[in-house]
């Protein structure tokens, strides 16, 4: 199932690389609320947050990507990664859009055992379908409604309601959603070394954190499309290390200062935990931002989501520091 979910995965990725990036106008996210499970007869009810990237195609029609928590239920932990296409009205003088979504839900699932710390790191691919209500400011800020009803055959359904803020990325002329022609920045530096420091955290019944390590290389092999290859260093009690390589869709903003990426890739650990040491196969998917503070200089935050088939699954928490040349 890992291997199912990296494939979808990356079959968005392309999709993402070949779309027309630079025509048309970008959104960003952040939302809280709440989340229940449906069709249980116990009361079954968390938090939830979310993050997304939105993007238009003309005045009725759109794409997003986004990342969903969907909190801790009294036996699991679920979060995930959408993508979705979307049907769009826009009224009021174009002060409110109204949206329908849908697309694949890839998720990932800590299942917590009747006895503590028995576990199981569980993966699939469900649906989403959403709704939302955008209200435009006369500034560049969004507030957001957004109901989410997520479905899968192999672990639970639920429905969340989340509120929020966006901003768009992209000046529009008058309130409202963007439709027209933005300029596409000139990524004119083409390679990138970072040094990252920060934290690996378990997905287990009990999650434990400590240090984690990396070293990157990243190439712009063409516009919107990365490759990069590093080392990855999770420490004790994870204690797992070695190579790992991603290909990466995204694009920059604001004179090419600030970046956003998501990326998926193989993670060749060699894992030392426990008596028995051997290196695995194991997958990433990513989710990056660069803020270039100089012409070269920049500072890059990654998520690292390691999908394994042993329940090792960690997230990996990063912050670095970059030289673009």
């Amino acid at each position: 199932m890992g291997r199912t979910l990296l494939c979808i995965l990356f079959l968005n990725l392309f999709g993402l690389a070949l779309a027309p990036w630079p025509v048309l106008a970008q959104e960003v996210f952040v939302r809280v609320g709440d989340t229940r499970e449906t069709g249980s007869t116990a009361s079954s009810q968390t938090y939830s947050y979310g993050l997304s990237y939105f993007q238009g195609f003309g005045e009725n029609l759109a794409w997003s990507i986004g990342y969903l928590n969907e909190g801790h239920f009294a036996n699991q932990k679920r979060d995930g990664l959408d993508f979705q296409g979307w049907a769009r009205v826009n009224i009021l003088d174009r002060r409110l859009s109204l949206g329908v979504g849908a697309g694949p839900y890839l998720y990932w699932d800590t299942v917590l055992g009747t006895t503590r710390p028995v576990y199981t790191d569980e993966h699939g691919v469900g649906a989403i379908f959403s709704a939302a209500a955008n209200w435009y400011t006369d500034s560049r800020f969004i507030i957001q409604g957004k109901v989410n009803y997520v479905v899968t055959s192999n672990s639970i359904n639920t429905l969340s309601a989340t509120i929020g803020l966006g901003y768009q990325l992209d000046k529009p002329a008058t309130p409202g959603p963007l439709t027209g022609p933005s300029p596409a920045p000139v990524q004119d530096l083409k390679n990138e070394v970072t040094f990252f420091g920060g934290r690996t955290v378990t997905n287990a019944g009990h999650d434990y954190a400590t240090v984690a390590e990396a070293l990157q290389y990243r190439l712009n092999l063409v516009p919107h499309f990365d490759w990069t290859i590093g080392w990855l260093d999770e420490h004790h009690p994870v204690s797992r290390t070695g190579p790992s390589t991603e290909i990466w869709a995204g694009r920059t903003f604001l004179d090419d200062r600030f970046g956003l990426e998501i990326g998926a890739g193989p993670y060749l650990g060699y894992d030392y935990h426990g008596p028995y040491n051997a290196a695995k196969l194991d997958w990433l998917a990513s989710l990056s931002g660069s803020i270039r503070f100089t012409e070269h200089w920049l500072l890059r935050g990654t998520w690292h989501r390691v999908t394994t088939g042993n329940d090792r699954d960690t997230d990996i928490f990063m912050l670095g520091i970059g030289y673009r040349f």
